[in-house]
């Protein structure tokens, strides 16, 4: 009976392994999207401010 349990401790650990570097990969392209995303929009951001908009909005020093 003890080698059931071995075969079946060595096929749980290959499926686990599996099923986690699936689960890694979907973390990692959510991740990507996610930074992509960002720097889309923050780029979108950046050409909307114009030099005399931030002059605008700075306090001026005396």
């Amino acid at each position: 009976m003890r080698i059931n349990r071995a075969i079946g401790l060595g096929i749980g650990i290959l499926v686990l392994q599996m099923v986690m570097s699936e689960v890694f990969r979907g973390f990692e392209e959510t991740l990507l999207a996610t930074f992509d995303t960002t720097q889309a929009a923050l780029s979108a951001v950046e050409q909307g401010i114009s030099t005399t908009s931030i002059q605008t909005l700075a306090p001026r020093v005396r």
